[in-house]
């Protein structure tokens, strides 16, 4: 089987395009973009434009021209990441819908909120508690970390509804129910997405939607394979984006009306920008949290092959497997050396130790980061893993599927080290 002919499907299996018969996710997705193909032929919709200046002035309509702090930066990332997905995605019908769909609804937001920052300057006054940021890669717990400290009440996080849907309602709020049915949507196409990432409306999530805000390479980076734009902005100075951040934290706390409360933060892409993190939160504690490289690399691989095969009909394997290799290790190298700088508490807690013990390794995380933690906190914590929704099916990956093996990637990771 070619690398090219490679796949994932999304019961987590290898196949290839000789015969073998396909989930239904698959299944609805070919249909999918068949009738796209159709619709867009015989005129009833239109091809979805993948031009940057486009979509800024659909995701525009209706507004004053806004020209904010950030602006030219934040359009030249647009045209980097609309330029990669014209040329390098081998996007697919139905990958060009949500690409384009999600952009516009992007750049509406930003519209939005800068418009509510204008009329409302006292918000990005607001005082923000020292964060409790938790770093590491993906695959590596991070998601389950931040859920459990966000069980205690004394400090607060960001929902999924709230990192997809940033702009605080007014009265009923129905971003919950508009990310419920975004949830459904993804589980009709990807059915195995709830055993990658269990997740519901309300759950505590990281704020990626809001990195994607500011148009980081995260939340892009893996549902496409987009090169240039990744590289132009490991180049570019990621304090906007982190600004950004803060700025939405300000916006959860005015539209909150309480105290602020320690915020715990989650994304993977933390990793390779700590330094502009830290400069815009440089009291924050961090929970770092480690796993296997092997582990992290193939589930990583698997996680990014699951969501391009929706968008793309041409996923190479082997190129996933080389790319998140060299991202992982790039993430590892510059978190450890600034973390090691860091003058605020930090503890570093494995994977293993919280399969094996989530009590003892919560304590000393609690210990580390010099909050106390009690038998009611505990108990918060029991009844989130108890009562946490969808629990995780098998998830099948392995590191030959992505043409690596463990002496490859152990070997990458000694390098990183030295």
């Amino acid at each position: 089987m070619s690398a090219k002919q490679s796949t994932l499907t999304l019961n987590g299996s290898v196949a290839g395009d000789t015969g073998d018969a396909p989930v239904s996710g698959l299944a609805r997705i070919r249909r999918l973009n068949s009738l796209l193909k159709l619709s867009w032929q015989r005129g009833w919709t239109s091809l979805p434009t993948l031009e940057a200046d486009e979509i800024l002035h659909a995701g525009t309509a209706g507004f004053s021209p806004l020209k904010f702090a950030d602006y030219t930066e934040w359009t030249e990332r647009l045209h980097s990441l609309t330029y990669a997905l014209r040329h390098e995605a081998r996007l697919n019908p139905l990958g060009r819908t949500i690409a384009y769909g999600q952009l516009v609804r992007m750049v509406r937001q930003r519209m939005k909120l800068e418009l509510l920052w204008q009329r409302n300057p006292e918000i990005l006054d607001m005082p923000v508690a020292p964060p409790i940021i938790v770093v590491g890669h993906m695959r590596a717990g991070t998601t389950r970390m931040q859920r459990m400290l966000a069980s205690d009440h004394r400090l607060s996080a960001t929902r999924f509804c709230d990192s997809w849907h940033p702009m605080p309602p007014r009265g009923l709020d129905w971003r919950p129910i508009k990310s419920w049915a975004v949830l459904q949507s993804i589980g009709l196409m990807n059915p195995q997405f709830t055993s990658i990432h269990p997740t519901s409306p309300t759950a505590v999530d990281e704020e990626i939607g809001w990195l994607g805000l500011g148009f980081s390479s995260t939340p892009f980076d893996a549902q496409w394979h987009i090169p240039s734009f990744v590289t132009a902005n490991n180049e570019r100075d990621a304090s906007s984006t982190y600004r950004l951040l803060k700025w939405l934290i300000q916006t959860q706390i005015w539209h909150e009306r309480g105290p602020a409360r320690p915020r715990v933060l989650k994304v993977p892409q933390f990793m390779e920008d700590i330094d502009a993190l830290l400069a815009i939160f440089p009291d924050a504690r961090i929970v770092h949290v480690t796993r296997d490289p092997l582990a992290v690399v193939a589930s990583s691989c698997s996680l990014v092959t699951n969501q391009r095969t929706i968008q793309s009909d041409d996923v190479d394997m082997n190129e996933i497997g080389r790319e998140w290799l060299i991202r992982t290790v790039r993430r590892e190298g510059i978190a450890r050396q600034r973390i090691a700088t860091h003058a605020y508490p930090v503890v570093e807690i494995g994977y293993e130790q919280m399969e094996g013990d989530w009590r003892g390794a919560m304590t000393t995380v609690y210990e580390s980061l010099e909050l106390n933690i009690d038998a009611t906190i505990l108990d918060r914590m029991e009844r989130f893993r108890s009562h946490s929704g969808p629990k995780h099916k098998r998830h099948n990956y392995r590191l030959e599927d992505f043409g690596l093996t463990s002496e490859i990637v152990r070997t990458a990771f000694v390098q990183c080290e030295n």
